[in-house]
C-alpha cells in the first residue's frame, strides 16, 4: 500500500518528466528564438521605439 506521500512524489516526478519534455521539445524546434523575438518588439513598443 503506498502512502500519500509516494503518490505525491510519483505525481512530482511524472509533471517533472513531462516538463523537461515540453522544455527539449522546444528547444529543437527553436522555439526560444521566437518567444526572444516577440519579448524584444513588444519590449520596444513598451518604450515608444517600436
Amino acid at each position: 500500500m503506498r502512502t500519500r506521500k509516494g503518490k505525491h512524489l510519483i505525481l512530482s516526478l511524472i509533471i517533472l518528466i513531462i516538463a523537461l519534455g515540453a522544455i527539449a521539445y522546444g528547444v529543437v524546434d527553436k522555439e526560444h528564438l521566437t518567444v526572444l523575438q516577440k519579448s524584444t518588439v513588444i519590449c520596444m513598443e513598451c518604450i515608444g521605439l517600436g
